[in-house]
């Protein structure tokens, strides 16, 4: 990535984490003051709503940076339809989501989730058109989602658990790149970046969202499978001899996140 691209990265996460810290500030504040009325349920409910479109904006931000990495590493524009607002949508939503859950901040990494919503949804996307997940994008979600956890640690002093994702991330990557050498197919070195940051967020939480993630993920890839090809075979198109993973590793993770 060239230069501006990296300070508009480091920009959309600044401002990422500067404004999910108001939000959660806000939530708690009104929580602990509003209980049990019904000012209280407006006020969650407008928290949310102003987390969905703020998170919708920063994901959007990040599109020129996208389709820049894209071009460099000779990805389609056009094959990769990034101008789709698929992605922006699903980060407004999770954005949404994450900050309706937000009342016990130190449970969940709750700054690399948001961070991860704002990357994770244009990897997904592009993997799933093209198969191929660009390698800048993948640090850029590995390296974030490092620094918001290390935040989360000095803010509540969650050691422990920072310990656990940061050795949880790297582990995870080497385990799936060596899968990646020796299956020569099915698990690429793209998908092996991607646990990286995906295993960091579920090591936050516990080692035994570790494999529950992985079986999530075989079980979501398998019913995708089955799907796509019967919605070829309706429309009489042929079938596919590769799938992307990314978008199933994704899928998986979230589950097994909110399983735990």
């Amino acid at each position: 990535m060239l230069r501006s691209d990296y300070v508009r990265s480091v920009v959309v996460a600044l401002a990422a984490g500067l404004l999910w810290a108001l939000i959660v500030a806000s939530s708690s504040s009104w929580a602990g003051t509003q209980a049990e009325t019904g000012i209280a349920a407006v006020s969650r409910i407008s928290i949310v709503a102003m987390a969905g479109i703020v998170g919708a904006l920063l994901a959007a931000a990040l599109r020129p940076t996208v389709i820049a990495v894209c071009e460099r590493v000779e990805i389609s524009v056009d094959e990769a339809a990034l101008g789709t607002k698929v992605p922006v949508i699903v980060s407004g939503v999770v954005w949404g989501v994450v900050s309706a859950s937000a009342s016990t901040p130190t449970s969940s990494p709750h700054a690399a989730l948001v961070f991860l919503a704002l990357v994770l949804p244009w990897i997904a996307w592009i993997d799933q058109r093209v198969q191929r997940i660009p390698s800048a994008l993948a640090y850029l979600a590995a390296g974030g989602t490092a620094a918001m956890i290390l935040l989360t640690g000095v803010v509540h002093g969650t050691w422990g658990a920072v310990g656990r994702a940061l050795l949880a991330g790297p582990a995870a990557g080497v385990v799936f790149f060596a899968l990646a050498v020796l299956l020569r197919g099915g698990i690429g070195i793209g998908d092996a970046r991607l646990t990286v940051s995906l295993a960091m967020v579920l090591g936050y939480v516990s080692w035994t969202a570790l494999p529950a993630a992985l079986v999530f993920s075989i079980l979501t890839a398998f019913v995708g499978v089955i799907v796509a090809r019967v919605l070829r075979a309706i429309r009489s198109e042929p079938a596919r001899s590769h799938i992307a993973l990314g978008p199933y590793l994704v899928l998986g993770t979230a589950l097994a996140f909110v399983a735990s």
